[in-house]
């Protein structure tokens, strides 16, 4: 997605796309997911609010929401009255706070809000130098940074959590 075929060196290249998850798939993703014996319950949970919640169960019919529905299921339960942008925001903070590495920042760290409270004005930026585009070279997005009012703050904010 998103490619430059020019910069592809073979011949041929074989595009696929992801297939939709129907609701029995869909239900062994979220099994497979939280198999291990004490997340069970969890996915049992979450394949219980998936049949409650059309919305959000239409929407995970595609493998990559699916994974961001599951996702912010492992740290506090997805709900019937959860939508999907509840979902993007609790995966976009999860990140922000670096969840996947060893030592993540602590939920209530004032720098995940840091994080979160810079992302809008470089997302911004980005967006309105490549509407289209969705991938960035790592200066576009320092240069990003810099335009932020009070940029020296965010900066070395960006410095700290890249570390």
């Amino acid at each position: 997605m998103n490619y430059d075929r020019g910069k592809v060196p073979w011949h041929t290249l074989s595009e696929y796309e992801l297939a939709p998850f129907g609701p029995q798939e869909l239900h062994a993703f979220v099994g497979r997911w939280f198999n291990a014996g004490s997340l069970k319950g969890k996915g049992e949970a979450l394949q219980r609010v998936l049949d409650r919640n059309f919305a959000l169960s239409h929407a995970a019919h595609n493998p990559l929401r699916a994974t961001l529905t599951c996702l912010p299921h492992e740290e506090a339960p997805v709900t019937e009255t959860t939508r999907r942008v509840d979902l993007y925001a609790r995966v976009l903070r999860g990140l922000a706070q670096q969840a996947w590495k060893k030592n993540p920042l602590h939920p209530t760290d004032p720098h995940v809000d840091d994080v979160l409270r810079l992302l809008i004005p470089v997302a911004r930026r980005l967006f309105e130098r490549s509407p289209g585009g969705n991938l960035f070279a790592n200066s576009a997005l320092i240069t990003a940074i810099r335009t932020v009012p009070d940029w020296p703050l965010p900066l070395v904010l960006f410095r700290k959590l890249s570390e």
